[in-house]
């Protein structure tokens, strides 16, 4: 099992909108990719920053979350929101 954490932070005014297309994507996430086993949303307790909790069966299920049309349209919305680069951590459970 794959885990990754993503932590996205908005630009200043823009943390409402960051947090619209991270739920959008999200539901598309959790309808169409049977190996995403778990994409929770958390607000973080730092001002206008998202942390997603991600678990993908496999290395395939992770690669093929990040080529879809839903992630592709998200992240190119995402550019203009995002006050500095995302962080990701990418895990392997033991």
């Amino acid at each position: 099992m794959i885990a990754v954490i993503a932590r996205l932070t908005a630009k200043a005014g823009q943390g409402t909108a960051l947090e619209n297309v991270m739920r959008t994507l999200g539901e598309h996430v959790r309808a169409q990719e049977p190996g995403c086993k778990l994409y929770q949303l958390c607000k973080s307790q730092t001002p206008d920053e998202i942390v997603v909790i991600e678990r993908y069966a496999d290395q395939a299920a992770l690669d093929t979350h990040g080529n879809t049309p839903h992630f592709r349209a998200a992240f190119a919305e995402l550019s203009g929101l995002l006050g500095k680069a995302p962080t990701i951590e990418v895990l392997t459970e033991v």
